[in-house]
């Protein structure tokens, strides 16, 4: 457990009645460290099933422990004074909060039924643009049957949730549906669209802008050209306006956010509090559509939350009265290609396909999870040697051709961890370019922290070009900075599978070592690939991960809160 979750759990056994005994008092240290543990492995609530075994006490007596402390109360009994921990019963269980959890859940739900709103009368202008949308979709098989009848939700609904795996075209959908906010609403529109990191909004743009080349032979597009322009793709902590070093935005539930149409873009990555705190920022009654776009199978948050997910799950149906606002995008341009099949039997838990496409696929290959193995498979890659022999003399497309290979980890820590890799690894590089300089041209970094004063967000990769003896770290953007000024990064030749969401790479070599990994985690990382998969680990590891889906304790599914 953290500090912070450790001081905290002090300061609310302190607040506990004075008069509970010393083995109360060890008793309630123990279940509110059970509670805040299961916070960092990103629960927002813990199961009394699940606490009475860990800590060896019934659920009957830490419920009357409850009640003895004076700092938790039934969630079930209104108007009473709030505690510091709540207890809400579902089904033959309970689930016990940290309350602060359980109030971002309430305001997420609240949040969700000001916002659900069936629109039926649509104007002229609807009715026109969407039939032409029809009449391509019927030449063209573009936009197709799924992705057409996901456009059609959303514009017939304040609040909509797109999800789908690589490949399934959630961009495209995404562009048309932009086309048609334009048409129907007119060129003056406030649009934003945000996602969790600085990494994933830069891709929503680079996506966006790739996906209207293809259309414009179709569509007019200039108003969505000119909506490339201007400053519009930002991180979820920049529209709200982070503060330095704190937890609050400035806008929020008092300054709300003063937008016509808001998409949120990977929003499987996105918190707990961050939903709760956007959704609070959102004026339920001048925004005309927020949209929702995710891939559900994919990783969750990082920190504590399983939001996305369980919002599109069918018991949360009841929230948005009974109206289906959820679309679903199943057909993959991959669905032909090895690594889409396999990204299929992983989510199928098809073992039998699975071993099939390891053990015969050209694109797809095993090897067991040893350093020599990964090293050598990865800096003789031709890729890689063709990116350091290009960065020399040509910079031009570097984030291209870097992007062609990266090695995807399970953790960052012990031999196999992204930060032991990625030192074997420059050692490798710096005795083949012949160097013992820090910084060299090619060198790429992963930047760790949000600098909102620099523009530089988690996740960017930047690469050190050098010219004319200047150390410069280029970004994908075109903005130079010296290494000197850029916030906490390390280097990027290998990342963590969490980091690598939202980006893709020609070839994908995921490590996984040992048996901690999960579905989700196995699913992101295989799904990373493009056209080349190469597999660290071994048929048993793989078999485990498949059958260890992620399962985070919340309550935003049920009906009760």
């Amino acid at each position: 457990m953290n500090t912070t979750f450790f001081n905290l759990s002090k300061q609310l056994v302190s607040l506990a009645e004075s008069d509970l005994s010393s083995i109360d008092k060890t008793n309630l240290t123990q279940i509110i460290e059970y509670l805040f543990t299961d916070i960092s492995n990103g629960h927002s609530c813990s199961k009394l099933s699940d606490l009475s075994s860990s800590i060896s006490l019934s659920p009957n007596d830490i419920t009357r422990l409850f009640k003895k402390s004076g700092i938790a109360s039934d969630f079930s009994i209104k108007n009473t004074a709030p505690k510091p921990l709540s207890i809400l019963k579902i089904d033959n269980d309970y689930l016990v909060y940290i309350s602060k959890y359980l109030n971002y859940e309430i305001s997420i739900k609240e949040q969700i039924q000001l916002l659900t709103r069936i629109y039926t009368n649509l104007d002229d202008n609807y009715q026109n643009s969407i039939k032409i949308l029809d009449e391509i979709s019927y030449n063209n098989k573009l936009p197709n049957i799924e992705q057409l009848e996901a456009i059609k939700t959303s514009i017939h609904n304040k609040l909509s949730f797109i999800t789908g795996g690589p490949g399934t075209g959630k961009t495209t959908t995404v562009t048309l549906l932009l086309w048609l906010f334009y048409e129907i609403y007119g060129f003056d529109i406030k649009v934003k669209l945000a996602a969790p990191t600085g990494k994933a909004s830069k891709r929503v743009k680079e996506s966006l802008q790739s996906n209207i080349g293809a259309l414009s032979k179709y569509l007019d597009m200039t108003a969505i050209n000119k909506l490339l322009e201007i400053e519009n793709f930002v991180t979820i902590h920049k529209l709200l306006g982070a503060k330095n070093d704190s937890i609050y935005f400035r806008h929020n539930k008092d300054n709300k956010l003063d937008l016509d149409i808001l998409i949120i873009d990977e929003s499987s990555m996105v918190s707990l509090p961050l939903y709760s705190k956007l959704l609070e920022a959102i004026d339920s009654h001048t925004i005309r559509h927020i949209i929702f776009l995710g891939d559900k199978n994919q990783l969750s948050s990082v920190e504590e939350g399983y939001v996305f997910a369980s919002l599109i799950s069918p018991n949360s149906h009841d929230l948005f009265t009974n109206h289906c606002n959820i679309s679903e995008l199943i057909q993959s341009k991959r669905s032909s290609n090895d690594i889409g099949n396999l990204t299929k039997a992983v989510l199928n838990n098809n073992l039998d396909m699975i071993k099939s496409m390891l053990d015969n696929s050209d694109n797809i290959k095993l090897y067991k999870p040893k350093l020599n193995t990964i090293l050598d498979n990865y800096l003789n890659s031709q890729s890689l040697n063709d990116y350091f022999i290009s960065v020399q003399s040509d910079t031009t497309n570097i984030f291209d051709k870097f992007s062609r290979q990266c090695i995807l980890c399970l953790t960052n820590v012990g031999i196999l961890g992204s930060y032991n890799l990625n030192l074997q690894i420059e050692k490798h590089i710096k005795q083949k370019l012949a160097t013992i300089d820090t910084w060299y041209s090619g060198r790429p970094i992963i930047i760790l922290k949000n600098d909102y004063a620099l523009g530089l967000n988690n996740g960017d990769i930047g690469i050190c070009v050098i010219k004319d003896g200047i150390i410069q770290i280029i970004f994908e953007d075109g903005r130079a900075f010296i290494p000197e000024i850029l916030p906490k990064f390390d280097l990027a030749y290998a990342i963590s599978i969490h980091k690598s969401q939202g980006s893709e790479f020609n070839h994908a070599y995921v490590v996984i070592p040992n048996t901690k990994c999960s579905r989700e985690l196995l699913y992101t990382a295989v799904s990373r690939a493009k056209n080349h998969l190469t597999i660290f680990s071994t048929n048993n590891i793989i078999k485990e991960a498949i059958a260890n889906p992620t399962i985070r304790n919340t309550g935003l599914a049920t009906t009760i809160i």
